[in-house]
């Protein structure tokens, strides 16, 4: 299966110290993910890149009537939960890369 080279997705929400509604973009990539806020609340809020190697854990999360993905962050004491195409693709990347490094490692 072929990594993904980078997908521009916008992220339904985000639940942080404050929630990102309809507001976020994720860029997924070979070397992490980037979330990026919509242009008229950018100001003070640049991009946030997440190399892989950083993330803990990704894993699926059901809410109410619809699945999440939480990404654990190391030295970060809160989960960043992503839906839609964001957090699918978000959690597929990140599933390759840790394949990539068992296979590198192995």
């Amino acid at each position: 299966m072929a990594m993904i080279d980078s997908v521009l997705v916008r992220v339904g929400s985000v639940t942080l110290p404050m929630i990102y509604q309809f507001c976020l973009f994720a860029t997924v990539g070979r070397q992490g993910f980037t979330l990026e806020v919509l242009f008229p609340f950018r100001f003070l809020h640049p991009p946030l890149f997440i190399p892989w190697e950083s993330v803990e854990r990704c894993r699926r999360v059901k809410n109410f009537l619809w699945d999440d993905v939480a990404v654990h962050v190391q030295g970060f004491h809160r989960r960043l939960e992503l839906g839609g195409a964001a957090g699918t693709a978000i959690h597929a990347a990140w599933k390759q890369s840790r394949e990539a490094a068992q296979l590198h490692v192995g």
